[in-house]
C-alpha cells in the first residue's frame, strides 16, 4: 500500500536551467561561485517542521524562524518514485526566465551554450550541485514590483522570473511519509511527516550571497540597481566570453506592493518570499 505527496522545489539565484530535449527534461546547474568577488553560496532551505535529517551532519549556513539553510553539494536524486514521467512546461517559464542568449555579443557565437562537462562531469570547481527536472510541471514567478532589462543599448524592459518552481508528486509510505533526496557519496536529506499530515514537501534551492538567504528587502527597494552578478553565468560558457562584454541587469520599479514577511500558511512554513537576488538563467540547448 502506498500514498502520494506533492513536492515543490523552488530555484533562485545563479542557477542555470539547461534543456535536455532527449529526456523531455531540464538540468538545474548550481554554479560554484564561492570564489567570486562577491561570493555566492549554494544552499538548500528546509522547514524545521519537516524534521530534516541531513547526512553527514553539518552546520547550517543560516537559520531563521523555523527555517534552516544547509550547504549544497552533489548530484541530486529524488529517491521516491515520481508518479509522472512527462514534464509540462508552463508558458510562464519560457516567457519569464532570463534568456542568456540575449546577453551575448554577436561576435561570440556559442557563448550562450553551457560546457557539456558542467552537465555530467565531476567538476566541483565549476559546479556545486545539479538537479534533474523531469516529470510534473515547471513554472516561473516574477517579482511583482519590478522588472529588468539587460544593461545594453536598445535592450527592452521586461519582467524576468525571480524563481523557477518544479512541482511533482511522489510515492510515500503512508505509515511514515518521507521524502529522500540523495546527493552522492553517502550524502542525503530526508524530510519527515506525521502519518496524518497530508501537506506536501517544500524545498528552496538557492545560489546567493549569504545575506540573501533570508531576504530583508523587497524588489522595489532596489530600483535603479544594476545586477552585475549575472555576468558569472558566462564563466560556464562553451566558448570564452570576455568579461568586459558581458552585460548586467538593470532594475526598475513598476508598482509598489506591501512588504510581506515569512509567515505560517496553516501548519506549513512559507520558506522564502521575495528578495532581490539574481534570477535563474536559461541556456540554449
Amino acid at each position: 500500500m502506498s500514498d502520494t505527496r506533492r513536492v515543490e522545489i523552488t530555484y533562485t539565484g545563479i542557477i542555470s536551467m539547461v534543456p535536455e530535449p532527449a529526456k523531455n527534461a531540464y538540468r538545474a546547474v548550481v554554479q560554484n561561485a564561492e570564489h567570486a568577488d562577491e561570493p555566492h553560496y549554494a544552499w538548500i532551505l528546509l522547514s524545521m517542521a519537516d524534521r530534516p535529517e541531513v547526512y553527514p551532519p553539518m552546520d547550517p549556513l543560516d537559520s531563521k524562524d523555523g527555517r534552516v539553510a544547509y550547504p549544497l553539494q552533489g548530484d541530486a536524486t529524488i529517491e521516491n518514485k515520481v508518479t509522472s514521467k512527462s514534464l509540462d512546461t508552463n508558458p510562464s517559464f519560457h516567457q519569464l526566465v532570463l534568456d542568456l542568449t540575449d546577453g551575448c555579443h554577436q561576435a561570440y557565437p556559442g557563448a550562450d551554450k553551457i560546457r557539456s562537462r558542467c552537465l555530467r562531469a565531476d567538476c566541483p570547481e565549476l559546479v556545486s550541485a545539479r538537479f534533474l527536472i523531469a516529470g510534473g510541471e515547471l513554472s516561473a514567478t516574477t517579482c511583482a514590483t519590478s522588472e529588468w532589462r539587460w544593461e545594453a543599448p536598445g535592450a527592452r524592459w521586461r519582467r524576468i522570473a525571480q524563481e523557477v518552481t518544479h512541482t511533482f508528486d511522489v510515492v510515500v509510505d503512508p505509515a511514515r511519509p518521507s521524502l529522500l533526496v540523495s546527493f552522492g557519496q553517502g550524502r542525503y536529506v530526508i524530510l519527515h511527516r506525521d502519518r496524518d499530515d497530508t501537506n506536501g514537501f517544500k524545498l528552496v534551492v538557492g545560489n546567493t550571497m549569504k545575506e540573501d538567504i533570508f531576504p530583508t528587502k523587497k524588489c522595489d527597494e532596489y530600483e535603479g540597481d544594476t545586477d552585475h552578478h549575472v555576468r558569472m553565468y558566462y564563466d560556464l560558457s562553451e566558448v570564452t566570453y570576455p568579461h568586459q562584454l558581458r552585460p548586467g541587469l538593470l532594475r526598475r520599479k513598476i508598482k509598489a506592493l506591501p512588504k510581506v514577511d515569512a509567515e505560517a500558511e496553516g501548519d506549513v512554513v512559507i520558506l522564502r518570499i521575495g528578495g532581490s537576488n539574481c534570477p535563474p538563467g536559461l541556456w540554449r540547448a
